[in-house]
């Protein structure tokens, strides 16, 4: 990874680097935090988001698919899970 360093840890690996944002956030960010609790807090922020915008393109992959599939009726979804399939 450009400019950062990774340290390995008995737990989990962790990529040190810095970021820049503006002023305002950092002010807020540490009048709300323990400056030992700033990593953590934007870890966990950044790794909501990423979660998010996972679960969103999942969901408009399966829909995009889903259009194109043929339709199946009830009978055959029932049949499927009468099989265990589904």
């Amino acid at each position: 990874m450009i400019g950062s360093t990774i340290i390995i840890t008995m737990s989990t690996t962790v990529c040190k680097f810095s970021i820049s944002m503006p002023d305002y956030i950092y002010q807020q960010m540490v009048q709300l935090l323990d400056k030992r609790e700033l990593s953590r807090f934007i870890s966990e922020a950044v790794e909501e988001k990423i979660l998010d915008e996972t679960v969103r393109n999942t969901v408009e992959d399966f829909i995009a698919l889903r259009s194109r599939l043929p339709k199946v009726g009830e009978g055959i979804i029932q049949e499927a899970i009468g099989k265990g399939r589904i």
